[in-house]
């Protein structure tokens, strides 16, 4: 195992997006601590985590104010973890780490919004193998 945490520190900022008037974006750069699992054998990386250091709070978008009604908002915890599992292809022979699942949750601290956590698994990897050529 390996732990880290960032060493620069930005401040954490939000940005309404283009299409959606209730999507917010947020930079929380700088703000993260985790831990990498390595296989000791292959030295494959096999487990990441991530996690926010301390709450976060930011200013909401202006568009985005008349959607939730809240100016400010906290990000109490952000969370990801990812495992990775060996995925073997032939044609050529080739065996890549891959993700096999991605767990993501946030915890907001603000009465509008409570949590999310979404789960993504992964299977039935496929490989595409083509050629390609430059025209001059």
């Amino acid at each position: 195992m390996m732990d880290y945490r960032s060493l620069e520190e930005a401040k954490a900022t939000a940005e309404s997006k283009e299409s959606k008037d209730e999507c917010i974006q947020l930079n929380v750069v700088g703000r993260a601590r985790g831990r990498v699992w390595a296989d000791p054998e292959t030295a494959a990386i096999v487990r990441l985590e991530e996690h926010l250091i301390g709450m976060v709070d930011f200013r909401v978008p202006r568009k985005a104010q008349r959607v939730s009604g809240e100016m400010y908002m906290t990000l109490d915890r952000s969370d990801v973890a990812i495992r990775y599992r060996p995925v073997a292809f032939s044609e050529p022979d080739e065996t890549i780490m891959l993700p096999a699942e991605i767990i993501t949750s946030w915890m907001w601290r603000t009465p509008a919004f409570s949590g999310t956590r979404i789960t993504q698994s992964f299977s039935n990897y496929r490989r595409f193998v083509t050629a390609g050529r430059i025209i001059r």
